[in-house]
């Protein structure tokens, strides 16, 4: 696939459709896409057009979206902060010297809950700074990052109508110790597929009715 994707592009054969913030900016474009209506295209292409609720935890904000026969029912994203992004566990890890990649499974070594009590990323970072100080454990700080995560989501996931289960996209589609955390507190399983990160998607399936913002 990444070879595929430097490959020139032949305009002739090829149609281009930009997604993101700078979708705008994409002058060769035909067509301009949200990432709320591209990550519902990619779970329902998943998973089929059965109610879902997609959940993203991307780099620069969170999202929850409920899509149903192919159309986007339902949107919500966090506020301007960072809390509860990869962002956030980006920095994080960093202040526990690890990598993104290593925070999930030093998570799962913990041996006790250590909460973080602000989700405000710079108050986080200063209290995972103190805890570093206190000699408590990297793991089970670590612990306390996830949880604080997937509390926002679950908060999230509360305001949607349409209740779900889900499956995790991009980074977070392959941290299955994440997917449990999360999956404990909604007390639904969360499911992931090998091409979830290629797809940018994460499903919550349920049966509803919902309506609400348009994405």
């Amino acid at each position: 696939m990444g070879k595929r994707l430097e490959e020139p592009m032949d305009e002739e054969h090829y149609a281009c459709i930009a997604t993101g913030y700078g979708r705008n900016a994409v002058a060769f474009a035909g067509k301009t896409m949200t990432e709320i209506t591209c990550h519902a295209k990619g779970a329902m292409a998943l998973f089929g057009n059965e109610a879902m609720n997609v959940i993203d935890v991307g780099g620069q904000d969170t999202k929850v979206i409920t899509c149903k026969g192919r159309t986007v029912e339902e949107f919500f994203m966090n506020d301007k902060c960072s809390a509860g992004t990869g962002k956030f566990l980006e920095v994080m890890a960093n202040r526990l010297n690890i990598s993104m990649e290593d925070l999930n499974s030093l998570a799962k070594e913990h041996t006790e809950e250590v909460k973080i009590s602000s989700m405000c990323t710079v108050f986080a970072e200063s209290e995972v700074i103190s805890l570093v100080g206190q000699g408590i454990e990297r793991a089970n700080i670590a612990y306390g990052i996830l949880q604080s995560v997937a509390g926002k989501v679950v908060q999230m996931l509360g305001r949607l109508r349409i209740k779900a289960r889900g499956l995790s996209d991009r980074g977070l589609c392959e941290a299955a110790y994440f997917q449990e955390i999360l999956s404990e507190k909604i007390g639904k399983p969360i499911h992931s597929h090998k091409n979830a990160l290629l797809r940018r998607s994460i499903r919550c399936c349920g049966t509803g009715e919902g309506a609400g913002r348009k994405g």
